[in-house]
């Protein structure tokens, strides 16, 4: 199996290539065969099946349903020359074992190297389509610099299995306690931190990932408390966050009460305070500054 050493983001440079091979499929017209032999000859056509292995686990809010990517090349190499392709809409791979059909025709005569992906979070660049995060593909392995390919000819009834998928960024950093939260009478800072990342800053926005710190001491302002969430969508998040100074904070559905403290512009506003960030940034400070007073 021919190899060519390049990142997984380097693959955005070979994947639209495709576009060149897959005219036909989205209504342009086909020349006509004005090189076959007295008998018509037909250019090759390689047919095969795409399926899932279990190490291609399905990454938090994708379902395994997207656009399955196949690219025939010459050589598995950035530079290679690309011969043909296939895209399958709403290729469903959810189940491991299900199968997906695609074919490659015109493709001439020898072997070829086939590199493929499922866009399964659907943000892939139909105009320039590669694998991204979230998404699964046969490689021997992630981030390792190397491009892996299938090789295959027209008269294989290739099978190919997706061994792989690109883990989604995380988002870490620490949290402090402000001079502006003061620790309400007859509390100690002492409590769980709740961190939350929303896809907006909204009170019914979609919760997109959280993580709790338990005994969090923030009793000293020179204190900071180390936190992490993973599987974070490859998009701007807004992280709200407070520390249950007091404990009475319903686990199931954590939210500050009296006697909290919170990262807030405003208390009683009705308006939910967020910071923006970026999935995969780290070393991200959180301030709580303010306090929710007794009532």
């Amino acid at each position: 199996m021919p190899d060519g050493t390049v990142t997984l983001v380097q693959m955005n440079r070979l994947f639209p290539l495709l576009l060149i091979s897959l005219l036909p499929l989205v209504g342009c017209p086909e020349p006509e065969d004005e090189t076959g032999d007295e008998e018509g000859s037909v250019a090759p056509t390689l047919m095969g099946s795409v399926a899932r292995a279990a190490s291609a686990a399905i990454a938090p809010g994708g379902d395994g349903v997207g656009v399955l990517y196949v690219a025939a090349l010459a050589s598995c190499s950035l530079d290679a020359e690309t011969l043909g392709g296939a895209v399958v809409a709403d290729a469903d791979l959810s189940e491991l074992g299900s199968q997906v059909l695609f074919s490659i025709s015109d493709l001439p005569e020898g072997t070829v190297a086939l590199a493929l992906f499922l866009d399964d979070n659907g943000d892939a660049d139909p105009m320039a389509p590669a694998p991204g995060p979230g998404d699964i593909l046969f490689a021997d392995a992630v981030g390792d610099g190397v491009l892996s390919c299938v090789e295959a000819t027209h008269d294989d009834d290739v099978e190919i299995v997706l061994t792989a998928s690109i883990p989604l960024p995380s988002i870490s950093g620490t949290v402090r306690r402000g001079e502006a939260a003061m620790i309400a009478e007859g509390n100690d800072g002492v409590g769980t931190v709740g961190i939350a990342a929303f896809s907006e800053c909204a009170l019914d926005a979609q919760l997109v990932g959280a993580t709790v710190v338990l005994d969090a001491d923030l009793s000293d302002l020179n204190t900071t408390i180390p936190w992490e969430i993973a599987d974070v969508p490859p998009s701007t998040v807004h992280l709200a966050f407070f520390l249950d100074d007091n404990g009475d904070a319903d686990p199931e559905a954590p939210a500050p009460g009296p006697g909290d403290l919170l990262f807030a512009s405003g208390i009683g506003d009705g308006v939910l305070s967020c910071l923006e960030v970026t999935a995969g940034e780290d070393g991200l400070d959180l301030e709580l500054n303010n306090v929710i007073p007794w009532p």
